[in-house]
């Protein structure tokens, strides 16, 4: 994948992400009236998910080699988490984690591990040593697709079977070959975790 068919992809992705929520708060606002909580409420959900997905890849997409900073995007991860009632562990991670676009590929699998939680759970972010670093997502977990779980599992995306639904695991393995990472993703009961590696 060349990198600017990486870069459309990862346009196409972004406005498909953006397109739900903001289509949901448009109906919303049509319809709103004085005592119409819930459609207020649906609104807001719409709002904060547009929000969200607005700085995180704003975020994402810092430009530099060392990515973004690691307090700017934990604080985006914890408050979407939060939001989502998913607790997100923090463990073992120091100045020298962060370096050479690591920041990058912790905040974009981190945020990629979480999805799949739909009603809440915990989500473990550790620095097993300066070469390896696991996301371990814990609780009720929708089922994934398997082109997303072969893309995590593949060593390069193939640049013809990348499209809008698995551009960002596509975009984020490119960035962990960069870095001379390898991943591995496996999913269990109640579980899902990627395993970031160096030789």
């Amino acid at each position: 994948m060349t990198d600017p068919q990486t870069l459309f992809m990862m346009t196409a992705k972004i406005c498909h992400d953006l397109s739900a929520p903001l289509g949901a708060m448009g109906m919303g606002l049509e319809s709103v009236t004085d005592g119409d909580s819930d459609t207020i409420g649906f609104v807001y959900d719409s709002y904060s998910t547009l929000e969200f997905k607005l700085n995180f890849y704003r975020t994402l997409m810092t430009p530099g080699d060392n990515g973004p900073a690691a307090s700017e995007f934990v604080n985006i991860l914890n408050k979407y988490a939060k939001s989502k009632n998913i607790t997100i562990h923090w463990q073992n991670l120091d100045d020298d984690t962060f370096k050479n676009s690591t920041s990058r590929l912790l905040m974009g699998f981190t945020y990629i591990m979480m999805e799949p939680l739909i009603r809440g759970g915990d989500c473990y972010v550790t620095a097993v040593d300066n070469n390896k670093l696991t996301i371990t997502s814990k609780g009720p977990v929708c089922p994934i697709r398997e082109e997303y779980k072969n893309t995590l599992n593949t060593a390069h995306a193939d640049q013809h079977e990348v499209n809008t639904r698995n551009i960002m695991p596509a975009f984020l393995i490119m960035l962990a070959n960069n870095a001379g990472y390898t991943t591995h993703f496996k999913a269990g009961d109640g579980s899902i975790q990627i395993i970031l590696s160096k030789e």
